[in-house]
């Protein structure tokens, strides 16, 4: 009867061992999908911010950022605008604090998505908006990128990209 209940408990206690350990390999892979999900989600969700909506602008601040003049034309001088207040670490904090990009999910690594937008004509940079101590995207970090088109005031293509990471 001892002999049959160790058997029981040890057979009981692998299936244990062997479902926890499934469920902590797949809940790690589903993670980092959402993970991944959430940056393309939030490129999404910036972009159409920002070529659909005129925003809110006291002066040269964006309450709530917004270039469109009416879908699809850009106004030029919103994007100068926010080129400006991309140019110190506190006008970008301030920006992802508008863009709703503060707080990661899971608390990954820093409390706050960075993000890099360019807006170009013809090949020209009109737009190049990105954390001033980190100008330029990371390799080996998972990145989402929305690749949009608009026109400027004189009818020229604007191609627009946002990098999350």
């Amino acid at each position: 009867m001892v002999f049959e209940f160790l058997i029981s408990a040890v057979i009981f206690f692998a299936i244990i061992i062997y479902v926890l350990n499934y469920l902590n390999t797949n809940i790690s892979i589903y993670s980092g999908d959402f993970y991944i999900s959430d940056l393309e989600g939030r490129a999404v969700q910036v972009s159409e911010l920002l070529i659909k909506t005129q925003g809110i602008w006291e002066g040269n601040n964006p309450v709530s950022p917004g270039l469109a003049i009416e879908y699809p034309l850009l106004n030029s001088t919103k994007m100068q605008y926010l080129n400006g207040s991309c140019g110190t670490e506190s006008g970008y904090i301030d920006l992802l604090e508008k863009l709703d990009l503060v707080e990661k999910p899971f608390l990954i690594e820093k409390p706050f998505y960075n993000i890099k937008i360019e807006i170009n004509e013809s090949g020209a940079n009109l737009l190049d908006c990105s954390r001033p101590s980190l100008p330029y995207l990371p390799a080996g970090i998972p990145t989402s990128n929305v690749e949009r088109f608009a026109l400027s005031e004189n009818n020229k293509t604007l191609k627009i990209n946002v990098w999350i990471w």
